[in-house]
């Protein structure tokens, strides 16, 4: 398993990622899907997730999970301009 940030579990709208999918490739495949994995620092696991979710939802796991986060961000300087708006500044 990797580092990276979005390594670990995130909530999500789409609930928690705990459905199994598999399938049967390959021996070629299957080390060719090894080596992607290993060159951008994530797990087969992580790499499978992203293209499943990119052939699903036009977007990897990773971007999901990224613009859920950013989405807070987002409202909290929406508020912030409304708080401002209603003091005069």
């Amino acid at each position: 398993m990797t580092d990276s940030l979005f390594s670990r579990g995130v909530s999500s709208p789409l609930g928690k990622c705990d459905e199994p999918m598999k399938t049967l490739v390959p021996e070629v495949v299957r080390l060719e899907f090894q080596r992607i994995a290993s060159a951008v620092g994530a797990s087969e696991a992580e790499l499978l997730r992203d293209a499943v979710f990119k052939i699903c939802y036009g977007k990897t796991y990773v971007e999901h999970c990224a613009n859920l986060r950013a989405s807070v961000f987002d409202k909290e300087v929406e508020q912030q301009g409304r708080n401002r708006a209603a003091i005069g500044e």
